[in-house]
C-alpha cells in the first residue's frame, strides 16, 4: 500500500499573479518534486495569503 506525504505552504495570493514571482516559481519547485494541490484555503491570520495544502506518495 502506497504511504504519503503532506506538506502546508503560505503563499502571498497577489505574488502568485506574477509570472516569474518567488511565490509563482517556489509553487512550480513543488510540483517537479512530486508534490499536487489538495486544497486551497485562505489565511484568516494573513488576509493576503493562501494556505497551500499539498500530498505527495512518499518516494522510495
Amino acid at each position: 500500500m502506497a504511504s504519503y506525504e503532506f506538506k502546508v505552504v503560505s503563499l502571498d495570493r497577489t505574488e502568485l499573479r506574477q509570472t516569474g514571482s518567488s511565490a509563482s516559481n517556489e509553487l512550480n519547485a513543488l510540483g517537479t518534486e512530486g508534490w499536487h494541490i489538495v486544497h486551497v484555503k485562505e489565511d484568516p491570520q494573513h488576509g493576503r495569503d493562501l494556505l497551500i495544502f499539498l500530498e505527495r506518495e512518499k518516494p522510495a
